[in-house]
């Protein structure tokens, strides 16, 4: 049990961590999340319904979590079949699981990679002007 709890502690500092450390790094974003905050909750306390209310501040936590990835590994899986993957065979019955910072990375085109590992809101931005 403990090992459960060390665990969810870890990751939630890491984030706390990472969170604090982008919006020193991005001061815009910094004020905008400020202003949202304070618009939408001000001096009340946060409740399940402020959550809706906040697209900007949703925006900030997805692309923190895409950016910094706290948990690397997935739980393990079983293959079904007998498969090839690239140059490797893999056989029926094998334990894999994937390097989910490796995979994402992986699979994204040379020339967009600086685009992929920059911390940006812009694609979220998208999705929130659509909802509103």
């Amino acid at each position: 049990m403990r090992e459960l709890y060390t665990a969810g502690g870890q990751t939630t500092s890491g984030m706390l961590s990472w969170g604090l450390l982008s919006v020193v790094h991005y001061p815009q974003t910094q004020k905008k999340l400020r202003e949202e905050i304070n618009q939408v909750i001000g001096d009340g306390k946060v409740n399940k319904s402020s959550k809706a209310s906040m697209p900007y501040t949703n925006a900030f936590i997805q692309e923190l979590m895409r950016i910094r990835t706290m948990v690397i590994f997935t739980i393990p899986h079983e293959t079904t079949e007998d498969m090839d993957l690239k140059e490797f065979k893999i056989p029926k019955g094998t334990a894999v699981s994937s390097c989910i910072t490796t995979s994402d990375i992986s699979i994204i085109e040379a020339n967009l990679l600086p685009y992929f590992l920059k911390f940006q809101l812009s694609s979220v931005k998208k999705k929130i002007s659509r909802s509103t």
